[in-house]
């Protein structure tokens, strides 16, 4: 199951010690001349979240992310390192099946604040590829929250 990782996922982010307010924003290229022509079942497509960010908003903005009608996903969190924790959630932020990124579009996501204390991704887990991409479609998510640091 191959991980295809975000543009500024090895990037450091900034951080005060007192904490601030802050806006994370990545995108993932797929299609023709990005990282992946059309993601298959079991992979995912995954944005960086630094250790001692409280996420607070997530939202994401896509092209045309299938040609046809068959893609599903799901979007959650796993560790960067699993040995260090948190445990994955597959589907805190949407639950499996979605269906939003066949088409150009923002999506929401609701949920209750959630601190992390180790570096994680937000994941999407694809769960039925697209029929496929035509042309380049870009991926983008857009975090925001507190740097309030690990414990």
């Amino acid at each position: 199951m191959p991980a295809f990782l975000a543009q500024k996922a090895a990037s450091p982010a900034i951080m005060r010690v007192d904490g601030s307010g802050v806006f994370l924003q990545d995108k993932i290229v797929l299609g023709t001349g990005g990282v992946v022509a059309n993601p298959q079942a079991a992979d995912t497509l995954d944005f960086l979240i630094p250790a001692g960010f409280e996420l607070c908003r997530l939202s994401s903005v896509n092209d045309d992310m299938d040609s046809g009608s068959a893609l599903l996903y799901s979007v959650g969190y796993r560790p960067v390192r699993p040995s260090a924790g948190p445990a994955a959630v597959t589907d805190y932020f949407a639950a499996a099946g979605q269906t939003a990124f066949r088409a150009p579009g923002r999506v929401e996501y609701t949920f209750k604040p959630i601190k992390f204390e180790q570096d994680v991704y937000i994941s999407v887990l694809i769960g039925t590829a697209a029929a496929g991409i035509t042309g380049t479609a870009e991926l983008f998510f857009i975090a925001e929250g507190n740097m309030v640091g690990v414990r």
